[in-house]
């Protein structure tokens, strides 16, 4: 632990105890060296404050997280290690330590595999939560940087873990800033994949709807459709609006699913549809509102739902929480347009 730590941050971060991190002087007569010498024992110092916390960082996750024998049992350690990352992500959250770059790459990389690795033990779940959400109070500058890391590991959280509801909206809130501060394209497309795969997924989407997750995934769906003209945007903008005719015309097989349950999910969808074809960029509002119409308008295609199923209660909800929303924003927003010169 005390390795694990930049020597800067050991006051501060550590659990106590300075961290021997960096080698000192070497004895002799330091008069007697060389300006050359003094450079490359100064090169050399500035490389171990780097590599050394770095390794043992690293040293630190692969003990945690490997195989143990019969009678032993994480829980004796568990406690030293997840509180000494707490400290190392809360030093960071509070804006500190942004100089030690590579560090704090292999500090997120290391929180997120304790998340992967040990996630399956109930007991260390609480504190596993905790870690992930001092991933998402990273400083957005940090968290740009390192949101398509971040993204990835959910990913492999989300195939190889059965995370529990907690764990579910840890990493819709870590999704949803990665929409927020992407840092590039190629972090909103990994973010995007974690909902692809819950989406294209029957047994995961089924899991995801049981555990009323459906209000997140449409949140952070709209939170990526927002952007401007990206792949991810497209993505989005796709699945919320296929996702309720799959499941109108059985072309999904939910295990828990009955033969109505998209109804209740039809209106939610066409208001955060009716969101990005208000609030969103040009190119997304537009296809947004193509969606929107095609959803409402259209019959025997792909996005065409069994009207004949709808009951009154369902369309009036419609009306008046979607459409009629929707026309009167419009409509204040023509009325407030400076009229054009000559125009009454």
């Amino acid at each position: 632990v005390s390795l694990s730590r930049p020597t800067k941050w050991s006051a501060s971060a550590g659990t106590g105890g300075a961290a021997p991190g960096s080698i000192g002087a070497a004895g002799g007569d330091t008069a007697a060296r060389t300006a050359v010498g003094r450079r490359t024992e100064a090169i050399v110092e500035e490389w171990h404050e780097v590599a050394d916390p770095v390794f043992g960082l690293e040293l630190l996750t692969n003990m945690t997280c490997m195989p143990l024998d019969q009678g032993q049992n994480i829980s004796q350690i568990w406690p030293l290690v997840s509180t000494h990352f707490e400290r190392l992500l809360q030093y960071v959250v509070s804006g500190a330590g942004s100089t030690e770059r590579q560090f704090i790459e292999r500090l997120i990389v290391n929180t997120l595999r304790l998340c992967i690795r040990l996630v399956g033990n109930a007991e260390l779940v609480p504190t596993l939560l905790i870690l992930m959400q001092h991933l998402a109070k990273l400083p957005p500058g940090l968290f740009g940087t390192y949101s398509e890391r971040i993204a990835c590991g959910l990913l492999v959280l989300a195939k190889e873990t059965n995370l529990p509801h907690g764990g579910l909206t840890a990493i819709f809130t870590l999704l949803q800033r990665i929409s927020d501060y992407p840092g590039g394209t190629s972090a909103c497309t990994a973010g995007l994949e974690v909902l692809s795969w819950w989406l294209t997924d029957d047994q995961e989407l089924s899991r995801l709807l049981s555990l009323q997750q459906f209000t997140q995934l449409l949140t952070t769906l709209k939170a990526f459709a927002m952007q401007n003209s990206t792949n991810a945007s497209d993505a989005a903008l796709g699945h919320l609006s296929s996702l309720v005719p799959q499941l109108a015309h059985g072309a999904r097989c939910l295990p828990q699913a009955t033969h109505d349950q998209w109804q209740s999910l039809w209106v939610p969808t066409l208001h955060a549809l009716a969101d990005i074809a208000r609030d969103g960029s040009q190119k997304s509002s537009a296809q947004a509102f193509v969606y929107l119409q095609r959803l409402l308008l259209e019959r025997g295609t792909e996005l065409s739902l069994p009207w004949d199923q709808l009951t009154f209660p369902v369309w009036k909800e419609c009306l008046e929480q979607v459409l009629f929303p929707l026309l009167q924003r419009h409509h204040a927003a023509e009325a407030a347009k400076p009229a054009l010169p000559g125009q009454p």
